[in-house]
């Protein structure tokens, strides 16, 4: 009897730490989606609106009215890629905040950029966002030239602090082979949404 009792408390005890593993899992992809939701759309920001076509001019304006917001992508216009490895040399002598340096160091939550090819990415239209895995050898405009994009942001593995409410990551955007920049970006959530609170360059071009 005293065993079976045991066993049972074993048992819920594991059932416990497995679902909370999961839902500390899902709340990692669902914050890291919005972050990068996030730079997508900054970036989107530093291109012009198209005019609207002939018709309903203000209806059309206002469809393509960009806003920098964590909830969604507005318009498909760049390619993701995946940073396989962290750029370590250059991190080392950044000068970041005292916590992001330590969330870099020693992160209590980590979403990796090579599960980002099996998240279903779109943009507010319905257009799927490409992630890619780029060989060494690809050029930044061929791959644009293949996926009619713009560009093609570079997303690393995204570190996260125990609150999963500060988060940093090395990201780049290029249009072509000397246009472009690579920086390390850290973040925070406030008030439900997430916002850049530092950006360090680690080479622009």
């Amino acid at each position: 009897m005293k065993n079976k009792i045991i066993f049972t408390v074993l048992i819920i005890i594991l059932t416990f730490h497995v679902t909370s593993c999961q839902r500390n899992i899902t709340k990692i992809n669902e914050e890291s989606l919005s972050i990068i939701n996030l730079l997508y759309n900054i970036e989107s920001n530093k291109f012009p609106v198209p005019p609207p076509p002939n018709g309903d001019a203000s209806t059309s304006a206002n469809r393509a009215k960009i806003n920098a917001s964590d909830k969604y992508i507005n318009n498909k216009k760049y390619v993701i890629a995946v940073i396989e490895k962290d750029n370590n040399e250059y991190i080392k002598v950044i000068d970041l905040p005292k916590e992001y340096s330590e969330i870099l160091s020693n992160s209590a939550s980590i979403f990796l950029s090579k599960n980002l090819p099996k998240a279903n990415i779109e943009d507010v239209n319905g257009n799927k966002i490409p992630v890619i895995v780029p060989r060494k050898s690809s050029k930044i405009q061929d791959i644009a030239k293949k996926n009619e994009v713009l560009g093609v942001l570079f997303l690393s593995d995204i570190k996260f602090n125990e609150n999963i409410n500060k988060a940093v990551l090395q990201f780049g955007a290029y249009t072509h082979e000397l246009a472009g920049y690579t920086s390390i970006i850290c973040l925070e959530k406030k008030q439900g949404s997430w916002q850049v609170v530092s950006s360090k360059n680690l080479s622009e071009s």
